[in-house]
């Protein structure tokens, strides 16, 4: 049965799992954690409660814990909860940890001070593309993305750039689990549309979005590989409609392609070399010679 787009498991679902090395008290905690995202990052007791299908005596004590150890704060006015510093400064270590963020920071700012237009660096995690960091456009109206904010893999240029490399049966299974929801007014929502554009995005070796999470929403794509010659990330160009022009959307192209061919050589990708043409020649014919036939 097609599931929703990022369904995370409540502790109810981790309970039901037969894993022997299973931890009960982390795994509340991670359901904890879990429950903000970026459009709500803080919750009241109540709505931790309902969001990981746990009391609230138990969410309370959870709370408690996380606090101590500045992973949880809580405003005292509202009594509301949000993520601590301590998240922080994990997710800065976890960041500084994947090469790829590491070397695509100067070539995300070599194409953004080409085109002077916001430029996107994305993975995938699972079911969902990670928007893991971003270098601003210069101009006063620009394109902004929320950093750490995980959206379906099949909307959006990056997106689908990555959802692009997986074969055909992996592409398949996502399918059968995935709801492709309307997100914006020109969301793919019929599968076998998806499966042809995801062809067209593997001839191409890019993505081109408009207005498929969200109006005004337009970019352009390219993969980025490494050593295994997988696709590990997308850059993505994205700028306001008003300057979305033909013109532009060629320039980031050209400086997309060049920018993750050499991002690609940095982290060990080798092209296959290339098959030399075939060119008609006619049947070998032994050589003339002046002295005549041999006797």
């Amino acid at each position: 049965m097609p599931g929703s787009p990022g369904r995370r498991g409540t502790a109810a679902d981790e309970a039901g799992d037969d894993d022997s090395y299973a931890i009960r008290a982390i795994d509340r905690a991670i359901a904890v954690l879990n429950a903000f995202t970026i459009d709500d990052p803080a919750l009241s007791l109540a709505d931790i409660a309902a969001r990981t299908g746990l009391s609230k005596p138990t969410v309370f004590r959870v709370l408690a814990s996380l606090r101590r150890h500045g992973f949880i704060v809580q405003d005292e006015g509202r009594g509301e909860y949000r993520l601590g510093f301590a998240i922080v400064s994990l997710a800065a270590i976890r960041r500084r940890q994947t090469k790829v963020w590491e070397a695509a920071l100067p070539f995300m700012r070599r194409v953004r001070d080409a085109v002077d237009e916001t430029v996107l660096l994305c993975v995938r995690m699972e079911d969902e593309r990670l928007i893991l960091d971003q270098i601003e456009s210069s101009q006063p109206i620009r394109r902004v993305a929320k950093i750490g904010e995980r959206v379906p893999l099949y909307a959006g240029a990056a997106s689908r750039v990555l959802l692009a490399d997986l074969t055909d049966a992996e592409i398949d299974d996502y399918l059968a689990r995935t709801r492709l929801e309307r997100l914006g007014p020109a969301t793919i929502t019929d599968p076998d549309t998806l499966r042809a554009d995801l062809r067209s995005v593997r001839e191409l070796g890019y993505a081109v979005g408009n207005n498929e999470r969200n109006v005004g929403g337009n970019g352009i794509a390219v993969g980025v590989r490494d050593y295994s010659g997988g696709t590990v990330a997308a850059l993505q160009v994205t700028a306001p409609g008003e300057r979305w022009t033909d013109d532009v959307r060629a320039r980031a192209l050209d400086v997309l392609q060049a920018a993750g061919r050499d991002l690609s050589a940095e982290l060990g990708f080798q092209p296959d070399p290339p098959i030399p043409d075939i060119v008609d020649r006619p049947p070998h014919q032994p050589r003339s010679s002046s002295a005549g036939p041999r006797s």
